[in-house]
């Protein structure tokens, strides 16, 4: 029943006329958008890594098109019809229609200076429109994902995508020079086994991009059901810088990893029938790997924290 009032919706919400708000002005929302921080707060040396982006064109662009589509009636009741026996991730992706955007081509290759170039890999790339402004600064594209109607979408994109979950699966025989887990920690179940398969993926001298929306509530999307995660990354504080700091010393560092920028930006959504767009914070980090230092004969090996919480599932 359920299936068959479905498929009538999407055909209604398909037939109807996109929603346009004429008197939409990008650059006044724009501005309203949140891109500073007190990074006096941090120690001098994360201080110097902090990199102002803002509202460019690429953003601009992106709040016009994203604009002229948005769900109407129909697709808020197809919507709700889903959600009842499907995921949010499968049901974005078999509906296309919810655009995602954190920054443009030209915010990553600032970001990225030297470092862009060489083998990306995507972890956990939706439905390929993030994927799509980093792209261009790479020879390469491997994604991966976990939702069979996303997986499905990145490859009629064009791109190589595993369907599998780094936590228990792997690409094979892959090394890659970039290595990016943008808004995906926070909606895993085990986000630091994921880092941690993830940092064996990537070169040494190679870096992590990393964008995580703060403060950190940490929840998993599981049929039509939510669930606390079975690992919590060490990162409480509701203060977006104090998040910041805490991500760094108590999970990036253990791992290897030297913070080259922090920026702070929009994660933006398209809306619904009732809300134009919907905004989180985020923040996003470049970060290099180092290689590992080598112990002289006799010296013991120091044991790094795992920085998680085994916790029971059980429904948010």
């Amino acid at each position: 029943f359920f299936s068959v009032v479905s498929l009538c919706l999407l055909q209604a919400a398909k037939c109807s006329k996109p929603r346009i708000m004429s008197s939409f002005d990008a650059r006044a929302f724009a501005a309203t958008l949140l891109y500073s921080c007190d990074y006096s707060k941090w120690p001098s040396d994360l201080q110097q890594c902090w990199a102002q982006l803002g509202a460019d064109e690429g953003t601009l662009e992106f709040l016009e098109e994203a604009n002229k589509v948005r769900p109407g009636v129909w697709g808020d009741m197809l919507r709700g019809m889903l959600r009842s026996f499907m995921n949010v991730y499968d049901m974005n992706g078999l509906l296309q229609g919810c655009p995602m955007y954190v920054a443009s081509t030209a915010q990553w290759a600032q970001l990225l200076g030297d470092k862009a170039g060489g083998r990306l890999l995507d972890v956990g790339a939706g439905d390929g429109r993030v994927t799509q402004t980093l792209a261009p600064l790479f020879s390469s594209v491997t994604c991966t994902e976990t939702s069979w109607s996303m997986a499905r979408v990145l490859r009629r994109k064009g791109y190589e995508c595993f369907k599998t979950d780094l936590v228990t699966g792997a690409v094979p025989d892959a090394v890659f020079d970039v290595v990016a887990i943008l808004n995906v920690l926070d909606r895993c179940s085990q986000p630091q086994s994921l880092l941690n398969n993830a940092t064996a993926l990537l070169k040494d001298g190679g870096c992590l991009v990393i964008a995580l929306v703060l403060p950190y509530y940490p929840c998993v999307y599981y049929g039509n059901r939510t669930y606390r995660p079975k690992e919590r990354l060490c990162v409480w504080d509701p203060d977006f810088e104090g998040a910041v700091l805490q991500l760094v010393n108590e999970v990036l560092t253990p791992l290897g990893y030297t913070v080259q920028t922090i920026s702070r930006c929009p994660y933006i959504s398209t809306g619904d029938a009732h809300t134009q767009f919907y905004t989180l914070d985020d923040v996003i980090l470049v970060c290099r790997k180092d290689p590992p230092i080598k112990s002289e004969p006799g010296e013991g090996h120091a044991v790094l924290p795992q920085g998680g919480l085994d916790n029971e599932d059980g429904t948010a």
